[in-house]
């Protein structure tokens, strides 16, 4: 295939990219060329601000366009008066923050979505990311009306994954010797590999698929303690959880999802993505998972952007062993 990404260079991007070039497909980067700016040297790049207007070589044609960089419906706009004649599919990457209720007993394609009548479209916010993110779906659908593949992703996780949630638990598991626990490790959620998406997007923009897709990571979700299980396995068997309640948690100013990332008290997702595997998504093992993301963030300097401080948590860890 011949190929346009309209971004291509941060997280979920670069993995479409790379899976790309394995695959030897033709493929040009357009972006503004400020994140990660010298990756993929040997690749041709457009650098552009989508916001001020595409501009492409002139009578040049793709057989795919794959945008992971739309949050404003003018973006699809803007895009699809440049390249609704010079390209013959569309894949947009939208979100399941697009649901009213993500947390619902059972979230598919036909569930409610935000309302999104007068949300604000001047910038992006948490409170208006959904909303937008419809805004978008609805444009490239009316514009580009059976060529267009839209993906609703959940939580997606793997190397190179910015926010750090789901690398917390492999990082502070490999390192520490006992890792605060939240107790209730009945709790589930749903996370997906970014190169489970990455094979999906293309496999499914060469056969021309048309249509809504969520990419949510298995059914029925991963428990936490599977995961810290899983850590364990894979990266350090010396490391023994130190569970705390939810009361305890609470009571010690211990956040949901940031302090212990990828927990929420009594949560269990459960979107499904039932459509998608019709149409060939697979899910990677999660010790895979697990392993690669620790082997790519222990040569990142930074520190993680989530995450309880270790001294915070050992203070709470000898906390309740005094209790015990």
């Amino acid at each position: 295939m011949k190929i346009l990404m309209l971004g291509g260079t941060g997280f979920l991007g670069r993995h479409i990219v790379d899976e790309a070039v394995r695959q030897k497909c033709d493929i040009t980067l357009l972006n503004r060329g400020k994140t990660n700016p010298g990756l993929y040297p040997e690749l041709r790049h457009i650098k552009c601000d989508r916001r001020s207007g595409i501009e492409l070589p002139k009578e040049e044609k793709w057989d795919a366009v794959i945008d992971t960089s739309a949050y404003f419906p003018a973006d699809i706009r803007k895009a699809m008066k440049v390249l609704k004649k010079r390209c013959g599919h569309y894949t947009l990457i939208s979100s399941v923050s697009v649901y009213a209720d993500a947390f619902a007993k059972s979230v598919n394609e036909r569930s409610p979505l935000v309302p999104h009548v007068k949300v604000d479209t001047s910038s992006v916010t948490h409170e208006n990311y959904g909303a937008l993110k419809v805004l978008c779906e609805e444009e490239l659908a009316g514009s580009f009306p059976g060529k267009a593949l839209i993906i609703r992703p959940g939580l997606i996780v793997g190397p190179h994954d910015p926010s750090d949630r789901f690398t917390y638990w492999p990082m502070r598991i490999k390192r520490c010797d006992r890792v605060l626990f939240p107790q209730n490790g009945r709790t589930a959620f749903q996370i997906i590999d970014a190169r489970d998406i990455a094979r999906f997007i293309l496999k499914n923009a060469a056969a021309g698929t048309a249509g809504t897709f969520n990419a949510a990571g298995p059914q029925n979700g991963i428990l936490m303690r599977t995961l810290f299980n899983t850590c364990v396995d894979a990266l350090n068997t010396e490391c023994e959880p130190v569970n705390a309640s939810a009361d305890f948690l609470e009571k010690n100013a211990v956040s949901q999802w940031n302090d212990l990332p990828l927990w929420i008290k009594d949560c269990r997702e459960n979107i499904s993505a039932e459509r998608a595997v019709k149409k060939d998504l697979t899910f990677t093992a999660l010790k895979k998972t697990v392993i690669d993301t620790y082997e790519w963030r222990r040569t990142v300097k930074a520190p993680l952007r989530f995450g309880m401080k270790r001294r915070k948590e050992l203070a709470l860890i000898e906390k309740l062993q005094m209790k015990s």
